[in-house]
C-alpha cells in the first residue's frame, strides 16, 4: 500500500570525507534495521525497521552530499505502510517515532563517525 504521509526528514554536516560517513552510515543502519539498499557513488542508503506494537516499521533514507571538504547527511523517515495511519493522533504519533529513528540514526552515526 502506498504511504500517503510526508516523511519526517533532518539534515547535519559532519567535519569528515564523504567516504568515511559513508562507511559510518551503512555500520549505522545495519545497527537500526535492515539496510535495503546502498549506493557507495549516488553516497544513498535505504534501510528498514522492524514491526512494532506501534507501527509495520519505518523506511529510512540516508543521502550524503559533499560540501567542501564536509559532508552534509540528509536522513528521512516515514512509515513502510498508511495502514491504519490515517487519523489525527495516528500522524502526530508517526511523527514523533520518524523524529525518534532519525535521532537514534544520527546518535549512533556520530559514534561510529568519530
Amino acid at each position: 500500500m502506498f504511504n500517503t504521509m510526508l516523511p519526517q526528514q533532518d539534515m547535519t554536516i559532519l567535519a569528515c570525507p564523504i567516504d568515511k560517513v559513508y562507511s559510518a552510515a551503512l555500520c549505522a543502519a545495519n545497527e537500526r534495521g535492515k539496510v535495503k539498499t546502498s549506493d557507495e557513488t549516488l553516497h544513498r542508503i535505504t534501510y528498514t525497521t522492524g514491526v512494532s506494537l506501534a507501527s509495520w516499521g519505518r523506511l529510512v533514507t540516508v543521502q550524503l552530499v559533499p560540501y567542501m571538504e564536509n559532508t552534509q547527511v540528509i536522513v528521512s523517515s516515514q512509515l513502510k505502510t498508511s495502514a491504519g495511519s490515517r487519523s489525527a493522533s495516528a500522524i502526530v504519533f508517526s511523527t514523533k517515532e520518524n523524529k525518534m529513528e532519525i535521532e537514534k540514526f544520527m546518535g549512533l552515526l556520530s559514534q561510529y563517525v568519530y
